[in-house]
């Protein structure tokens, strides 16, 4: 039995076997659990479980679209940090740009499930959504979705906390989800860094820890920095889409008045034609009244000349005779 390589561990073999096709994940992942010497690890990896479908999809967007994802997951980060200082029709307006974000991100999934041959049905896209919904909304959800690691799919109305978070996850849930944003299926290295920074033992006391959150001064201050530009960037794009929205409703106040006026045009027509249509109709009936009377006129009249024929023809039978 070879060894397994210098450096594998349990995180960097499941984000490789989750990226496999759910009917591909049992064989693969006993075939590579049998590869590896260290038992306590070998038992780990065989302990793996089957990801669902939509989690597949999911951990597939991770590995394939990082930097889109990523991307959103910051925008997401910042806007919860900046949502706190914006008036109601600023919310309104990020909430639709995030339900339109969510879509096009779903969207961008079922694509690339798709270019990988899945089948995925409507209950897989929905799933799909919703955990990208549920990242957008909850660090732990986000870090679980950024780990390329996801068991199941996500609920965004559970409120489950991140206990439940990390049961959706294949091995080890970064608490620092700050760090988890930035790398998507490339970050596990500092997935690895943030659990052992997490992992402090039973004897440490205070002064033999790290800061309580794991993450040095400047790291914080380069995070803060990040999302203040981040948050900066949603309020710019918050911006921009209310400017699209007053130029697009001010264009479809411009059409609605055109297609009003044209409709009063068009109805203006419409009565002078049924006011024509009113006088061929009565002119049509006068015209008829008159043809019916000259119908009867010349009945009349070929009467008349028939009478007088059998008259003529009755005065030369009595000429003849008295001749």
């Amino acid at each position: 039995m070879a060894p397994a390589p210098v450096g594998d561990d349990l995180v960097d073999i499941a984000t490789e076997l989750y990226a496999l096709a759910p009917d591909a994940f049992v064989a693969a992942r006993n075939a590579r659990a049998a590869t590896i010497a260290d038992a306590p690890l070998a038992a780990r990896v065989r302990a793996l479980r089957k990801p669902l479908m939509a989690a597949w999809i999911v951990n597939l967007f991770v590995r394939e679209r990082a930097a889109e994802l990523d991307q959103a997951l910051e925008l997401a980060a910042a806007l919860r940090t900046a949502q706190a200082e914006l008036d109601a029709q600023a919310l309104s307006t990020l909430g639709r740009q995030r339900r339109a974000l969510i879509r096009s991100l779903a969207d961008q999934a079922m694509q690339v499930a798709a270019a990988h041959g899945a089948q995925v049905t409507a209950g897989a896209a929905a799933a799909v959504e919703e955990t990208l919904n549920a990242a957008m909304f909850d660090p732990a959800a986000a870090a679980a979705v950024a780990s390329g690691r996801l068991i199941r799919s996500l609920d965004a109305g559970a409120d489950a906390g991140a206990a439940e978070v990390a049961d959706a996850v294949a091995g080890p849930l970064p608490v620092l989800a700050g760090r988890a944003l930035g790398g998507g299926a490339g970050a596990n290295a500092t997935q690895k860094d943030a659990t052992s920074a997490d992992t402090i033992s039973a004897g440490a006391t205070p002064s033999d820890a790290t800061p309580s959150d794991g993450v040095s001064p400047a790291a914080d201050e380069m995070r803060a920095r990040r999302e203040r530009k981040a948050a900066e960037r949603a309020l710019r794009a918050a911006r921009d889409a209310l400017t699209q929205a007053a130029e697009a409703h001010a264009k479809a106040v411009r059409r609605s008045r055109a297609a009003r006026q044209r409709l009063d045009e068009l109805a203006a027509q419409e009565a002078q034609l049924r006011d024509d249509l009113d006088r061929v109709s009565q002119a049509r009936r006068r015209a008829g009244a008159e043809a019916d009377q000259l119908d009867i006129e010349s009945l009349r009249l070929a009467a008349q000349q028939t009478a007088a024929r059998e008259r003529l023809d009755a005065a030369l039978r009595a000429t003849a005779e008295e001749s």
